[in-house]
């Protein structure tokens, strides 16, 4: 997928809703995105991310964060989105919960990946789906944005022992809703079911 296409979502997005600040907007327009890294970073940011908007006494702070237990996926998350315009994060290590925090104070940012898909505030109570690019995109597209949910969500493969058989468990991912968005999370995962047959993996959906 062109940057082109990228571009003409947002633009989609602003002409609908009208919430970009024209000086986000304008610097969106003026990039040259990777479509593929582009899916990464956001199906990361679904699985583990939060966009928040933090009002202050002098100004709104646009806050990207991503979070996660290994350095290094929030190393690559930070190379991706240097590369799409210079975007500079910073990366800490959080000690009571012993996992790594990977932050962005950009409206240009947070604009970019809320036009394309991505939730506002806490993901639990917030109604999402599939990103339509990414539905719409090719099979390149849908592996990146796989990659980057599942680095966030997937549980690690793991051996179980019965009876002396030693049997690899099903992979797994899990996400919460309220109970009130519950019928938004079955759908979200019936999409994601649609994208991996596309790959010819086979799924289950339980609760």
């Amino acid at each position: 997928m062109p940057p082109t296409d990228i571009l003409n979502y947002v633009k989609e997005y602003q002409e609908k809703v009208k919430e970009i600040p024209n000086d986000a907007f304008r610097k969106i327009m003026g990039m040259n995105i990777d479509s593929r890294k582009l899916a990464g970073i956001l199906g990361f940011l679904i699985g583990d991310g939060y966009l928040s908007i933090l009002p202050t006494n002098k100004r709104n702070i646009y806050r990207v964060s991503f979070y996660a237990k290994n350095k290094e996926d929030l190393e690559l998350i930070r190379s991706d989105i240097k590369s799409l315009s210079g975007f500079r994060g910073t990366l800490y290590y959080r000690e009571k919960k012993k996992s790594w925090v990977l932050v962005y104070d950009s409206k240009t940012l947070l604009f970019l990946l809320k036009a394309i898909g991505a939730p506002l505030g806490d993901k639990t109570k917030t109604e999402f789906q599939i990103p339509h690019f990414v539905k719409n995109g090719n099979l390149e597209i849908k592996r990146h944005f796989l990659s980057g949910l599942f680095s966030a969500e997937m549980e690690q493969p793991s051996i179980r022992s019965r009876n002396k058989r030693r049997t690899l468990k099903p992979i797994q991912m899990e996400m919460r809703k309220t109970l009130e968005k519950e019928s938004n999370l079955q759908k979200f995962f019936l999409e994601l079911k649609e994208i991996l047959e596309e790959f010819n993996i086979s799924s289950v959906i339980y609760k």
